[in-house]
């Protein structure tokens, strides 16, 4: 049953990405020069993205700074225009998303969804045991604890579910347990129908950490460690 409740919920996430008329429903047109100069050179009272996530998008996983390319551009705009209004909390993303206008935000996020989403870092090297926990949670999930699988939402390897739901392989060890941890503790709030914090709740410290190394390390077609 909560197999079923999960998917759903992953229905009416995706669904509402096209029915939400703040973001669909524009007359604005993206600009992906635009974004790219913003990212690269920044804009106003915003310092260049790439500063922390990267000169082609990459992320920066000592910092837990995340990956954005080839993220879909109306997840990277909710994220931004989430930032900006403090729906989504983050001491370094709000002051940023707060110098950008509409047009900024829509430009940028088009630049970022526009870079390769197949060229991914390295590996992440991490221990086997916690890579096998890791994957038997993020793609089949644990029954007897009613923990239903990542991949219901985030697919098989975490490839992602656009436009609403992001693509978590090649994200760091680190960033994946901030924010699973961000939802656990209810520091973030900015998904549709609290589905995250639900599924975070019944998590633990272990199950966090072997979930985020098993995607930081998963590539598609490629052998365990």
């Amino acid at each position: 049953m909560m197999r079923i409740h999960i998917f759903k919920a992953c229905l009416l996430v995706v669904s509402s990405a096209v029915m939400l008329p703040s973001i669909a429903a524009t007359p604005l047109t993206a600009d992906i020069n635009a974004g790219k100069t913003l990212a690269n050179q920044g804009g106003g009272t915003t310092a260049p993205c790439m500063t922390c996530h990267g000169v082609n998008g990459e992320g920066m996983a000592v910092s837990n700074f995340p990956r954005l390319a080839g993220s879909s551009q109306y997840y990277l705009r909710k994220q931004l225009e989430d930032f900006r209004s403090a729906k989504r909390q983050q001491p370094l993303m709000q002051p940023m998303a707060a110098g950008l206008n509409d047009q900024q935000i829509l430009d940028v996020s088009a630049y970022y969804a526009s870079l390769p989403s197949t060229n991914l870092p390295e590996p992440t090297a991490v221990d086997p045991k916690a890579y096998a926990a890791g994957e038997q949670l993020a793609e089949r999930g644990d029954i007897e604890r009613q923990l239903v699988a990542c991949a219901n939402c985030h697919g098989p390897q975490g490839i992602g579910l656009p436009p609403a739901i992001p693509a978590l392989i090649g994200q760091s060890s680190g960033y994946i347990a901030a924010q699973l941890n961000a939802w656990q503790q209810g520091q973030r709030k900015n998904d549709d129908g609290g589905l995250m914090a639900e599924v975070a709740s019944n998590l633990t410290a272990e199950d966090i950490a072997a979930v985020a190394a098993y995607y930081s390390a998963v590539r598609q077609n490629e052998a365990k460690p």
